[in-house]
């Protein structure tokens, strides 16, 4: 399996290279009006297209990437860390957990791989990995998210209240309520 992994991970550099050379980022000493003129001249495929799958847009089948069954923690792992690298590249941040170990996050790499996104050519597209649901959580032991989620709903709903609160006509200064004249 070891020069197979190789093999891919150099396709996945080669996928990043090109990458970077659509993007004008290839040569760092560029002045910065000619990386601009790089960019605008980007395929009118890449900058306008259709939402496509992540394999057709990175140029690598999702069949290249092993079932997780056959690699090790470390081999998940490596293949982790450059399936991101790459998607970084392309301009796609998968948005894992802090705590969520790069060798769990293998699995749900390969699975977003036949997903459609739309590519740009320009800032950052993020990926969700989670639908926020804490009953069908795919990393229970490693995401607070939920938890957060909710902390930050019980401060905005007291916000509101204290809002709606302060907000309320006093009685004494009810316009309905005329001040007693004698």
């Amino acid at each position: 399996m070891r020069p197979y992994l190789e093999e891919l991970i150099s396709d996945i550099q080669e996928s990043e290279t090109k990458a970077k050379k659509k993007l004008g980022k290839q040569d760092q000493s560029q002045n910065e009006c000619t990386s601009r003129l790089d960019h605008m001249f980007l395929s009118h495929e890449d900058l306008y297209s259709n939402p496509r799958r992540l394999e057709e847009i990175v140029g690598i089948p999702q069949a290249a990437f092993p079932p997780e069954h056959l690699l090790s923690l470390k081999e998940k792992a490596t293949l982790a860390k450059s399936m991101e690298d790459l998607l970084n590249t392309w301009g796609f941040y998968p948005e894992f957990p802090e705590k969520v170990p790069r060798h769990m996050r293998y699995k749900h790499l390969r699975a977003m791989w036949k997903n459609e996104h739309a590519y740009t050519g320009m800032g950052i597209n993020y990926i969700d990995v989670c639908n926020f649901e804490e009953s069908t959580c795919p990393f229970p032991d490693h995401c607070d998210m939920c938890e957060r989620i909710k902390e930050q709903e019980k401060l905005y709903n007291r916000l509101m209240q204290q809002s709606n609160d302060n907000s309320s006509p006093r009685s004494d200064n009810n316009p309905s309520n005329p001040p007693n004249q004698s």
